[in-house]
């Protein structure tokens, strides 16, 4: 075997690879701008992500406020304002309505009127929870529950009103019905009597001179005069009385049918009560013609026409002085129609007092909703202002990095 010669036995170690070479100073602080570019870009890019996120929570919440809060809460508002003006419009009709199912038609449509109101009123309360608002809402509800009131005073006392003034338009006619024919009674009477007169005497000598004497008679009796002289004393003193009594009489009636007139003309009810005493002394006289009537009374047959004439007299003033007759039933709707119009004065403060509150509450939710409305706005125009500015900086930041690095490059 040959020797191994020095090389083979021990072989020459390969050489190291060659180190890289080492940047130029210019690359590598180009690497570093590059490096921190791309930091500051990522940074930015994060702060823009922040601020939008940031943007549209903001916006999210308005716009949470515009659809839950701020836009329910002015239509609520809105349709309450309604519904009041609406119910007003039917308490007024009340005052319009001729009978009671007018009334009671306007009164339902009141009713379900003041039902969406409170509904309403329910509904706002329960979006604003607390606040100053709410004070004015449960103000409002004051309000409301005194003008409610105030209207349904107003309801009864119309439907009074009207009842009575059927009753008495009924009492009325059948008064003055019967009052001409009281008239017409004491006119017949008075006829007969003096037909009596005549025909007692135009059967002596010189007729026609000796009847007209007979009326002179009468006439001096009626002023108070006496009988003139030549007259036929039995028949002056049974007919004379009778057509003196009877006129009175007739005075009386028409008197009284005149002084019931004024009194259903009146509507005031501190007037009617001297009207009443008026009528009470009138019925004084005709009760004293009545027992003098009484008294000259023959026990004939033409006596039944007197005792008719004597009963429908007290028969007529009975029935318009009865607890339900023509005086008291007027004077109830004197009454009812005062209360009417004093229920319609205090519904009507009540109803001014309560658009006050109304217009409060109506123009607090829309300056909520108009604020909500343009604080979005704003935010929408910051956000997109904001955004598109972070944008371009980024944008002006990448080419400042792309520039710097190709000049680092060459």
């Amino acid at each position: 075997m040959t020797a191994l010669n020095e090389q083979d036995r021990f072989p020459t170690p390969h050489p190291a690879p060659p180190r890289p070479a080492s940047l130029p100073s210019r690359s590598r602080a180009a690497v570093g701008r590059l490096v921190i570019g791309f930091v500051g870009l990522t940074t930015l890019g994060a702060v823009v992500g922040l601020c939008a996120i940031l943007f549209i929570t903001r916006i999210e919440d308005q716009l949470h406020l515009i659809t839950q809060f701020a836009t329910p809460a002015a239509e609520t508002a809105e349709d309450m304002i309604i519904a009041f003006w609406e119910s007003v419009a039917a308490a007024e009709e009340v005052l319009t309505e001729s009978d009671s199912k007018g009334v009671t038609r306007q009164l339902e449509r009141f009713n379900k009127l003041s039902g969406e109101f409170e509904a309403n009123q329910q509904r706002l309360e329960a979006l604003i929870g607390s606040g100053s608002l709410k004070e004015k809402i449960e103000s409002a509800r004051s309000d409301h529950g005194k003008y409610m009131a105030y209207v349904r005073d107003l309801v009864k006392a119309r439907k009074l009103t009207l009842g009575q003034m059927v009753r008495r338009t009924t009492a009325g006619l059948a008064f003055e019905t019967e009052a001409d024919d009281l008239v017409r009674l004491c006119v017949r009477i008075v006829d007969r009597h003096t037909s009596h007169l005549s025909s007692g005497t135009v059967g002596a000598d010189n007729g026609g001179m000796v009847a007209a004497k007979y009326m002179r008679s009468v006439v001096s009796a009626l002023l108070g005069g006496g009988l003139g002289g030549g007259t036929d004393e039995a028949a002056a003193d049974g007919d004379l009385p009778m057509i003196s009594t009877s006129l009175k009489l007739e005075a009386g009636v028409v008197g009284l049918r005149e002084t019931a007139y004024r009194y259903l003309a009146e509507t005031r009810s501190a007037a009617l009560p001297p009207l009443r005493k008026r009528f009470e002394t009138l019925v004084a006289e005709i009760n004293t013609q009545i027992a003098a009537l009484q008294r000259l009374e023959t026990g004939d047959a033409e006596s039944k026409q007197t005792g008719d004439l004597i009963a429908r007299i007290t028969s007529w003033i009975s029935d318009a002085q009865a607890v339900d007759g023509l005086l008291e039933t007027h004077r109830r709707v004197v009454e009812a129609d005062n209360s009417v119009q004093a229920f319609t004065a205090g519904f009507e403060k009540e109803a001014a007092d309560l658009v006050i509150n109304l217009r409060a509450v109506a123009e607090h939710t829309d300056a909520v909703s108009r604020r909500a409305d343009s604080d979005t706005d704003y935010l929408v125009k910051l956000a997109i202002i904001s955004t598109s500015a972070m944008i371009l900086l980024m944008t002006a930041l990448a080419s400042m990095m792309i520039v710097r690095l190709v000049r680092g490059v060459d």
